[in-house]
């Protein structure tokens, strides 16, 4: 006994470091374990975003930032708010590099987007992981690397990613900043000159943290301002319950509501530095963007769907996400109600401001969709601690291990209904057209009569590319080629019907001049071209669920069929008749042309192929609108 009460005292007294733990083996395999998942999910993210992304063709509104910087002076763009919906940060990028003699190429207008993107694959679990058990951090990560909606906006030249990105860094810091004051930190007992210092220092540190991002997260994008100022108010709706009688405290902290106000002197600080230069145009923005709408049940539904990353008719893995996301929230509200309580504010305000600020196309979904991206980091939370806590009560070991694999076979079901699934989408030059990121519903398909016959006899080794010709640049159209891709299996190129790019200031890899130099410069093997464009695009088949594609309007129509022809003329004038032909479309083998040696156009077959208006204005003045009848602009 007395042998016992001594070993008893030495275990009591052992510092719990000295005391070798009993399941070290086990401890060891479970790092190496998570380190494995870990890697597994970054690099499953890295591929995703990398995955076909330089055969992408530049289209629809990435090309606003283009317009807009090769057309005006930095100092403008950096006060300008353009009707186009052109990232100020972005544009004024691109007008930096462009003063400088640098020519834009597809990485170079996508590789902000694209950083941001993988930063996040990093970032967001990190900023998560003290707000969730650990058992939930690698399905966090998993869903963060593997979401459609992160994937596609990571590799879109617009600025919803980097965004997101930092509309999420801001209302993680301000968790993290207030919580601790929320505690009581700076109205503690005094502790002496230096602890007070620390204090003062940590609670500035903490600010400045919330404070950059949010107002960085405004500027790449207005409709970021609901999610990031919410926090001010729920710390602001904090202290009034905390003050209030039968509240926590008997008085208004006054210490932590100074605080608080310093911190929103700060954003708004950080906010005029470019709303006040830029205000006239922002002023003309919001009057023509802001008007009343209603959005339409399927609108919401689909919106579902989309953050879900459910493709169309991938019902039953949508409504699990949102099971789980459910869950995780009641869950959070149950155990961590503080934190609970404010992420739910958190998605509420992102909701309610976009509907309260109602900006043009909320009726469409994938534009209510993007206006949403902010929120979805937080909305992953949820599904996060929906997949890691108890599904029922008393596990056991062998319990939360089988919990553990059928969530993870959860992401598996949700990554596989999702468009990246979908060998066609992965396989498309296309990805980022309209239809492609609106997956929630369906896409176009070919005619009922079958695609244009001559497609159905194009091939060549890997990597063989056809060139598009001519190609309205505007993704309400074109959706002939990512249909006519799904049956011949080239890399797609394009020609626009504006002719050439401005010489030394853009170099498009997959955006080809009309001039049978350029396309035979191209490395192509193929050219093809459209006789009535329009046409084509109405024999499409629309699947029942889709909603009716927008009519091309007759100018824009009648401008293609006439460039059409012109460039089938001046071709067959410069190589010979067409390798392929019916009534849609001629083709021209460019192998056979090399072969026999007919490697430049002459004068009159160049003038006509572009007399389609190349000097055309190329970009938009900063009060006008992009034309909606002028879609063969290039840039």
């Amino acid at each position: 006994m007395r042998l016992s009460g001594m070993a008893a005292r030495h275990r009591q007294a052992t510092p719990a470091a000295q005391v070798p733990p009993a399941g070290g083996i086990t401890s060891g395999r479970s790092v190496a374990g998570a380190a494995g998942v870990a890697v597994l999910v970054l690099a499953a993210g890295v591929v995703l975003r990398f995955w076909n992304l330089a055969d992408q063709v530049l289209g629809g509104d990435e090309l606003h930032a283009v317009r807009a910087a090769l057309s005006q002076p930095l100092r403008e763009l950096l006060t300008t708010y353009q009707l186009a919906d052109s990232c100020i940060p972005l544009t004024a990028l691109d007008r930096w590099l462009l003063d400088r003699g640098v020519a834009l190429d597809e990485r170079l207008l996508r590789l902000p987007v694209l950083a941001s993107g993988l930063a996040a694959l990093a970032v967001l679990p990190l900023l998560a992981r003290r707000r969730l058990p650990p058992a939930a951090w690698p399905f966090f990560g998993a869903l963060v690397a593997t979401s459609p909606l992160l994937v596609l906006y990571s590799r879109i030249a617009r600025s919803y990613m980097p965004a997101t990105l930092l509309g999420f860094a801001a209302v993680m810091a301000f968790d993290s900043w207030w919580t601790p004051v929320g505690t009581g930190a700076p109205d503690a007992p005094d502790r002496g000159g230096d602890a007070r210092a620390a204090d003062a220092r940590r609670v500035a540190a903490g600010a400045i943290a919330y404070v950059v991002p949010a107002a960085l997260a405004i500027w790449f994008h207005l409709g970021t301002a609901p999610i990031v100022v919410v926090p001010l108010l729920f710390a602001a709706a904090e202290l009034g319950v905390t003050a209030a009688p039968g509240g926590r405290g008997r008085a208004w902290p006054w210490r932590r509501l100074a605080a608080l106000g310093a911190a929103a002197a700060g954003l708004a600080a950080g906010c005029a530095l470019f709303l006040v230069p830029a205000w006239p145009s922002l002023a003309r923005l919001v009057e023509a963007k802001r008007q009343p709408q209603q959005v339409p049940a399927a609108t919401w539904w689909g919106v579902l769907q989309l953050q879900a990353g459910a493709s169309a008719g991938q019902r039953l893995p949508a409504l699990l996400f949102w099971a789980a996301a459910l869950a995780g929230l009641a869950a959070l509200l149950r155990r961590r109600p503080r934190l609970g309580i404010y992420l739910l504010a958190l998605v509420l305000a992102q909701l309610l401001g976009i509907l309260l600020l109602s900006p043009l196309g909320l009726a469409r979904l994938q534009v209510l969709d993007r206006y949403l991206l902010p929120a979805l980091p937080v909305v992953l939370l949820w599904v996060a601690a929906g997949l890691a806590l108890p599904w029922w009560p008393r596990q056991s070991r062998l319990g939360r291990g089988g919990q553990r694999l059928a969530a993870a076979g959860l992401v598996l079901l949700w990554l596989s209904a999702g468009p990246f699934g979908d060998l066609d989408f992965l396989a498309s030059s296309f990805m980022h057209h309209n239809d492609m990121v609106a997956f929630a519903l369906p896409r176009a398909t070919a005619p009922p009569g079958g695609v244009p016959r001559p497609y159905l006899a194009l091939g060549g080794p890997p990597g063989s590319a056809i060139v598009e010709l001519p190609w309205p640049p505007v993704w309400d159209f074109g959706r002939c080629f990512y249909v006519y891709q799904e049956v011949h299996g080239l890399r797609v190129e394009v020609a626009a019907a504006a002719g050439a790019p401005p010489a030394g200031r853009l170099r498009l890899r997959n955006r080809v001049s009309p001039e049978p130099a350029a396309l035979l410069a191209s490395g192509a093997r193929w050219v093809v071209v459209h006789r009535d464009l329009a046409m084509e695009e109405e024999r499409l088949a629309v699947p029942a669920g889709a909603p009716p594609p927008r009519r091309m309007p007759a100018p824009l129509a009648a401008e293609l069929a006439a460039v059409g022809e012109r460039s089938a003329a001046g071709l067959a004038a410069a190589w010979g008749p067409p390798a392929l032909a019916d009534a849609a479309v001629a083709v021209w083998d460019l192998g056979r042309v090399r072969h026999i040696g007919h490697i430049a156009a002459g004068p009159a077959a160049l003038a006509r192929i572009s007399r389609t208006g190349s000097s055309r204005g190329a970009a938009n003045g900063p009060g006008s609108k992009a034309r909606e009848g002028r879609t063969t602009e290039a840039y």
